[in-house]
C-alpha cells in the first residue's frame, strides 16, 4: 500500500498543531504495519505562526528583538 499524502494549509497555531498531531499519530501506528503518511505544511508567508506574527511588537519596550522574527 502506498503512503498516504496529507497537506495542511496554513501554519498558524491550528495548522502547526494539526500537522504535528497527524505526524505523531501515524508514527505511533507504524508498529502495526501501517505505512507512514507524508505530512506537508503549506504556508504562503515567509514565516510560520499566522496571526501570532501579524503585528510588530515594540522590541525596546519588551526587551526582546526576537519577538518580530516569526515563530
Amino acid at each position: 500500500m502506498a503512503a498516504m499524502k496529507i497537506a495542511v494549509v496554513g501554519s498558524g497555531t491550528a495548522g502547526c498543531a494539526c500537522a504535528s498531531l497527524l505526524a505523531k499519530t501515524y508514527k505511533s501506528q507504524t508498529a502495526a504495519g501501517a505505512s507512514v503518511p507524508k505530512v506537508l505544511l503549506i504556508e504562503q508567508g515567509e514565516v510560520l505562526g499566522g496571526q501570532a506574527t501579524s503585528s510588530n511588537l515594540d522590541a525596546e519596550k519588551y526587551s526582546a528583538s526576537f519577538l518580530n522574527d516569526g515563530v
